[in-house]
């Protein structure tokens, strides 16, 4: 899928004065947002403010390829969470042929688990020494448009709820096999 930038690159320092960081538990991150590097740099900043147990849920996006690799690097360096798919993941481990090990490089960067969604099949969780392929629901796919974010919504919600990663990520799969299972990206249309 083609994707292009847009307003998500835009973000201003003084937006982030209006709000205390310190005061949220989880950040959702897109590799949109990331592409721009004042965008990221902005929102890198505002991140630092964060206390340390929060969860920062980077989800890589279509346009990872244009990520500048210092940015991909702060971003390790900030511990997140990787979510991405299986041609997000070239671009973060190039030249390594198999998903496990690819996972597992990304996991030794960040020290944070990494979620390999994989549609139908589920997605492959790595935690480092410790992967597991979760499953998802049998849903019969209509429009594929909305997963990737939906997933994000649903495993960040799972966090929220006190689950542990593991049950964040079927919540995950679970949310997203709703929406591909309609026309509509939304499951407020439900």
């Amino acid at each position: 899928m083609k994707t292009v930038n847009g307003i998500e690159q835009l973000w201003q320092p003084d937006w982030f004065k209006k709000i205390n960081i310190s005061d949220y538990d989880a950040f959702y991150i897109s590799g949109y947002e990331m592409e721009d590097e004042k965008a990221a740099r902005v929102i890198l900043d505002a991140l630092d403010k964060r206390e340390s147990s929060a969860v920062v849920l980077f989800d890589a996006s279509p346009r990872i390829e244009y990520i500048s690799d210092e940015t991909i690097q702060r971003l390790y360096d900030n511990h997140v969470i990787i979510h991405c798919n299986e041609d997000e993941i070239d671009h973060l481990v190039p030249g390594v042929s198999s998903l496990e090990l690819k996972c597992r490089q990304l996991f030794e960067k960040t020290h944070s688990p990494v979620i390999l969604t994989l549609g139908k099949q589920g997605a492959y969780l790595c935690e480092g020494k410790y992967s597991q392929m979760i499953r998802s629901i049998n849903v019969k796919v209509v429009n594929t448009l909305g997963a990737g974010d939906t997933f994000c919504g649903g495993f960040l919600a799972g966090l929220s709820q006190d689950m542990s990663v593991q049950e964040a990520v079927q919540e995950g799969n679970e949310i997203a096999g709703l929406v591909v299972g309609q026309d509509s990206g939304s499951l407020l249309d439900r």
